[in-house]
């Protein structure tokens, strides 16, 4: 009778879901949790040597966009088609980790709420429901533990309606 949340193999992310053994029954109880962080390059730039820094995102790059787009729209044909739901719907999909790196110097928190005011649009947009990684002290960071405070242009693409916290 309870919820529960489940990752695809491969570090969680949405790729692998088709390979998911779910029960039949298994509509209602159970939402698939992926992890998104296309693109790479750009989300996970300064974190190792294979990601240097240097790619600003680009809001008005509509290649950029329509790939956030393509991307999350083919995870929910895979959940409709692999996971049907009752009346046409599909299991739930959770992006339960999506950020930028904030590691660059050169990248602003206004250029990284830029991108993740994009995939939460796309997201909304699309019926998912997410949760931002991480909080603090990750690298990701939409808070700083130095002065107790939101990152404000974080905070605002997450919730556009949040009061100043």
């Amino acid at each position: 009778g309870r919820t529960i949340m489940i990752n695809p193999a491969g570090w969680g992310h949405f790729e692998y879901m088709a390979d998911l053994k779910l029960p039949a029954d298994a509509d209602g109880n159970i939402i698939i949790d992926g992890h998104y962080y296309n693109p790479y390059k750009y989300s996970h730039q300064g974190v190792n040597d294979d990601d240097p820094c240097g790619t600003v995102w680009d809001a008005s790059d509509n290649a950029a966009l329509a790939s956030i787009v393509s991307d999350l729209k083919s995870f929910v044909s895979i959940a409709k088609s692999k996971f049907p739901g009752k009346d046409g719907t599909h299991i739930p999909l959770n992006m339960g980790e999506f950020g930028a790196s904030s590691v660059c110097s050169a990248i602003t928190n206004a250029n990284r709420a830029s991108y993740i005011e994009s995939v939460v649009s796309v997201a909304n947009a699309l019926g998912y429901s997410w949760s931002y990684w991480g909080f603090s002290g990750v690298e990701f960071d939409a808070y700083s533990q130095k002065t107790n405070a939101w990152y404000p242009e974080i905070l605002k693409a997450l919730i556009p309606d949040s009061p100043s916290l």
